[in-house]
């Protein structure tokens, strides 16, 4: 017998069959099934798709060859969110040779694969490098030479050319590999001029023309502008980019907003735990209860609660990970526990929209938001086949130990349902977590057997070559 979700909405509902994957959902309430990669990026003739296993997850990949034997391959980028570029980033190996070039999206090459190392399209341009030594380019989208950098000059990683025409960058001896002296700022291409920011570090591009900034060594924060001037000294814990005219800083455990001239504008109380930009003239805070709970609420630009604190906090250490916000009139929010949560939809007076059904949700963006069905925790579908990982957060597997009655169980019947451990040596199975949160860090949980049945288990991590370090939790036993 087929099973069904109902979608409710304030417009009615709508009969879904689901699968355990991302769907989309419009304001009315309706899901329809979540576009493949395929859709995204249709099929390219002449090449041929592939996938292979990376560390915890399966990758995708296109590969050609070329009629002097060269392999082109493309690697699939995470395209949830409904990313449509322009242009893919291509590899072409021959023999032992790597070069990086470009396609569009019709799979044809717009600039040959010929350069040592490629930076990101943004507003129409891409760096680019041919082979160590010679200096970077900057190409437009049909791989024509727009602008060159100097032989000192390189780009920031992960910076990109803003709209104004400029780029962070870094200045040193190219040949020193940790750049030891080399000096960060931007580059203006259009007056071939560039502006030192002194002993600082460029964090990120420009937003309402400023750009965030740090300090060596601890992180504090502050701002300049596009002439490498400082505009607000750095002294902040925290600092995001600006938007409508207001960044979000954290000074001395205290959050607030300040205008382009570093004044605040706005000091929050310090019971709020941690806040969000203002998107949609509200923004997130999380503060306890009654209770001691902490919960999402909603403030107005005046700092004033005009929704509660009522919604649940995915990850009550690391909060900056999953605050809520409003788009296009809505936000995504939870209500229950680690257990048993469900996502839906709000409106700005704190209204369900959306009732809350779904485990896992995304903003709306063009009308459409991606959601997740299924019950929330543990499910097999977050269970990696090919090698046994489990990929989640690590109180999730212990929930699902404890709920599904894990304990007392046979080894073999646990591998059933869990499959293959990653190894086991023993009275002891070894299954590993992939932490979203901290990827260099590996976890384990390591399941202890009396005779042939489960009797207690314990989380364990373990980083580099697999020495066990500590115990995250308590043990465990029947």
């Amino acid at each position: 017998m087929a099973s069904y979700v109902v979608s409710f909405s304030a417009f009615g509902w709508t009969p879904f069959n689901p699968k355990d994957g991302w769907s989309l959902l419009d304001h009315d309430g309706k899901l329809s099934p979540a576009p493949s990669d395929d859709l995204i990026i249709p099929p390219w003739k002449g090449w041929k798709e592939g996938e292979e296993q990376r560390g915890f997850s399966v990758r995708k990949y296109r590969t050609k060859t070329t009629s002097d034997g060269s392999e082109l391959r493309f690697n699939y980028n995470h395209l949830l969110g409904r990313s449509y570029p322009n242009r893919f980033e291509i590899s072409s190996r021959n023999n032992s040779q790597s070069a990086r070039g470009f396609v569009d999206r019709a799979g044809q090459i717009v600039i040959p694969p010929k350069y040592e190392r490629v930076g990101y399209f943004s507003n129409g341009y891409v760096p680019v490098r041919e082979e160590k030594g010679k200096p970077w380019l900057i190409l437009d989208e049909n791989g024509k030479i727009a602008y060159s950098l100097p032989d000192d000059i390189s780009p920031a990683n992960g910076c990109r050319i803003s709209k104004d025409r400029r780029l962070p960058v870094k200045r040193g001896d190219p040949g020193d590999k940790l750049e030891r002296n080399a000096v960060d700022g931007w580059y203006d291409l259009e007056q071939k001029q560039f502006h030192p920011l002194g002993p600082y570090t460029v964090v990120d591009g420009f937003s309402e023309g400023l750009c965030r900034f740090n300090s060596v060594g601890p992180m504090v924060y502050g701002y300049a502008d596009k002439d490498g001037q400082i505009v607000i000294p750095k002294q902040f814990d925290y600092a995001s980019d600006f938007n409508s005219g207001l960044a979000l800083v954290k000074l001395q455990q205290q959050f607030g907003y300040i205008d382009h001239s570093g004044k605040f504008v706005l000091k929050l109380p310090e019971e709020f735990l941690d806040v969000d930009e203002f998107h949609e003239d509200l923004a997130a805070v999380a503060a306890k209860d009654a209770n001691g709970e902490i919960h999402w609420g909603f403030i107005d630009r005046t700092g004033k609660i005009v929704i509660e604190p009522q919604f649940w906090v995915a990850d009550k250490k690391l909060l900056l990970s999953n605050r809520p916000r409003f788009s296009e009139g809505l936000a995504h929010v939870a209500v229950g526990d680690e257990i048993h949560h469900k996502y839906g939809f709000i409106n700005k007076a704190g209204q369900w929209i959306i009732k809350p059904q779904f485990r896992d949700a995304q903003d709306f963006n063009r009308g459409e938001a991606f959601v997740r069905l299924g019950e929330s925790g543990f499910d097999k579908v977050d269970w990696n086949k090919h090698n046994g990982m489990f990929v989640s957060r690590e109180n999730l597997f212990k929930y699902f130990v404890v709920e599904h009655g894990l304990l007392g169980l046979s080894r073999s019947t646990l591998h059933e349902q869990l499959g293959k451990p990653d190894h086991s040596y023993l009275e002891s199975d070894v299954y590993t977590l992939y932490s979203n949160g901290c990827g260099n860090a590996y976890k384990a949980v390591e399941i202890d057997f009396d005779g042939d049945k489960a009797a207690k288990y314990r989380y364990v991590r373990f980083e580099g070559h697999g020495d066990w370090i500590d115990k995250i939790g308590a043990e465990k036993s029947d």
